[in-house]
């Protein structure tokens, strides 16, 4: 009968599983970059903890909990400052160089417009049109006035144009 005998399916399974090589688990050989992540978030909440209750708490509480040797409170207030200052230096210091050193004077070089530029010049109706190489500019214009009106086209604008709007005459 059927109950006498094992299924030849529950036989092969069985026979399988005991002869059956195990594949190892995928897993990668170093720690993944959200393991990083969450560590650095724990240690710095850590450390902004300790920080405010270092700032905050009175010194025999301290003294209670067995920590006797601490910096002084001054500096719970000179860090912050020191830093907040550090960045406030770099945006203005970053600022005076790039107007200093990286701004090009008008007679260098790689000012020059080439032949395919599309350059903005002023008609005598004090409207922005595009403007060949050989059709000059004039000189004497008001582009910050013409740049607040706005234009129908993409053009290159000037050099001294830029200048004048963003520094004014002189």
């Amino acid at each position: 009968s059927e109950n006498d005998t094992p299924n030849d399916t529950e036989a092969a399974v069985a026979k399988s599983a005991r002869t059956a090589t195990t594949v190892p688990r995928a897993s990668p050989k170093v720690p993944t970059y959200e393991y990083y992540g969450f560590v650095l978030y724990l240690m710095s909440s850590l450390a902004f903890l300790v920080y405010l209750l270092w700032s905050y708490l009175p010194s025999r509480f301290l003294h209670q909990l067995g920590i006797h040797y601490y910096p002084n409170r001054w500096w719970s207030l000179a860090i912050p400052s020191f830093l907040v200052m550090t960045l406030v230096y770099i945006y203005v210091a970053l600022a005076a160089y790039n107007t200093e050193y990286l701004t090009l004077p008008m007679n260098s070089i790689e000012n020059i417009v080439d032949e395919a530029a599309n350059v903005a010049a002023i008609d005598n109706q004090s409207a922005a049109r595009s403007a060949g190489l050989d059709q000059p500019a004039l000189s004497e214009s008001d582009w910050a006035t013409i740049w607040n009106e706005g234009t129908d086209a993409v053009m290159d604008i000037p050099l001294g144009g830029v200048c004048e709007v963003l520094y004014g005459r002189g």
